[in-house]
């Protein structure tokens, strides 16, 4: 019975340390899981930060590409304005040429057209005269015509 006693003692205190030891194991791996949780989430808060400071400075990067693109654009349509204006004077220009070649040619045309119709003006004048010189001697004459009849009729009422 004392064997019994110490094998049955033996057998609780075997059993008391294999259940200290699964309790030490049990304990030894939840702190194990602890710490690969703690590793685990300082990974994933250093990869975090680490995403969030590349995502900061991508966009920072194409914050930066953006401006560039916007400065590159306003130079292009500045470049085109300017074009267009330097297109602009040098079609107005042209066409104030074509403008005053046409205005010389019309003068032209004009003085020309004047002074045919001067000279006509002047012949129909110098028509007018001779005619009214005519005129004036027809009446000269039909005046000592008409004086010489007068004269007959007076020399016809004195024979009579």
């Amino acid at each position: 019975e004392a064997e019994a006693a110490a094998a049955a003692a033996l057998a609780d205190k075997v059993a008391a340390e294999r259940e200290a030891a699964a309790e030490r194991r049990v304990s030894f791996e939840q702190e194990r899981a602890r710490q690969e949780m703690a590793q685990a989430r300082a990974l994933l808060e250093s990869a975090l930060a680490a995403r969030d400071r590349t995502h900061g400075e991508a966009l920072e990067a194409a914050r930066k590409q953006a401006e560039q693109e916007v400065a590159h654009h306003e130079a292009l349509l500045e470049q085109r304005l300017a074009a267009a204006a330097r297109e602009t004077a040098e079609a107005t220009a042209a066409d104030r040429r074509v403008h005053e070649v046409e205005l010389a040619q019309l003068r032209q045309v004009t003085e020309a057209t004047l002074s045919a119709k001067d000279r006509q003006h002047a012949e129909q004048v110098k028509r007018l005269e001779a005619l009214h010189r005519e005129q004036c001697a027809a009446y000269g004459v039909l005046q000592q015509q008409g004086g010489a009849l007068s004269k007959l009729a007076t020399d016809v009422g004195r024979t009579a």
